[in-house]
């Protein structure tokens, strides 16, 4: 009855415009700072073997004045991104730059863009920030390469739905109540993931939040993942045996019919 639950609170909200009106149900997570009221419709995602992607629904209160800022952070990862040029011998990969610690998934929110609602100083800050600008990949390139390789990089993970940037997609549903979604799509990393919610005021952030999400592999997923983890060789030879298997089967199958 998660719909239900949404309607009670902006009720609630509209009446009494209170941030208590936000009451978490069924194990959704809920954090408050101040006048700052955030919760989650799921706390987490489960993949299955027919997922396609799937929304996380975020909503909440805020102070009357000011905006609100939503991230959703993957886990994150070392990559290594490679570049081909061509030589006498045809196309080869001739440069590479590894980055580290790089979020899997980065999706930001906001509701209004966030050149108009935070000061240059902050959307760069690489430890307080949020949004694009704030990304930093750790790398021993060159700060000219890797500029080049950071921006092909990030041109790859839009393509694939993993990093994206709605500039006004908070939804503002009265003057207290807040709601956005995230979709993520069949190509998300499993693993711990990170929602940061931040109210803005006069070029100021006055309240952050954080709260803990999670997208699991379930059934036949979660098993072949731990096994192909923890016994590689047994799982290879369980793949072989299984299409040698399959192969006969069909062939038998063939010569009854």
């Amino acid at each position: 009855m998660r719909f239900d639950k949404v309607i009670f609170s902006a009720c609630l909200v509209s009446l009494l415009s209170v941030p208590l009106c936000l009451l978490a149900r069924g194990g959704a997570a809920k954090e408050t700072a101040g006048h700052l009221v955030v919760d989650m419709v799921v706390d987490h995602i489960e993949i299955t073997a027919g997922f396609d992607g799937d929304w996380l629904k975020i909503y909440g209160v805020r102070p009357p004045r000011g905006d609100v800022v939503i991230a959703l952070k993957g886990p994150k990862q070392t990559i290594k991104i490679r570049r081909k040029e061509h030589t006498a011998a045809g196309w080869r990969y001739m440069s590479n730059v590894t980055f580290k610690h790089v979020p899997s998934y980065y999706s930001v929110a906001s509701t209004a863009p966030l050149t108009e609602i935070l000061p240059k100083k902050i959307r760069t800050d690489t430890n307080m920030g949020i949004g694009m600008e704030a990304l930093a990949f750790s790398t021993d390139a060159k700060p000219e390469q890797a500029a080049v390789f950071k921006k092909e990089f990030m041109r790859q993970q839009y393509a694939k739905n993993l990093y994206s940037e709605a500039k006004q997609g908070v939804t503002e549903i009265s003057s207290n109540f807040f709601s956005t979604s995230f979709f993520l799509p069949d190509n998300v990393l499993i693993g711990d993931y990170e929602i940061e919610v931040l109210h803005v005021d006069k070029g100021a952030v006055t309240e952050r939040i954080r709260l803990p999400f999670k997208v699991t592999h379930v059934g036949i997923n979660s098993w072949a993942l731990r096994v192909s983890n923890k016994h590689a060789l047994l799982y290879g030879i369980m793949c072989v045996a299984l299409a040698i298997l399959s192969g006969w089967f069909s062939n038998r199958l063939k010569r009854i019919l």
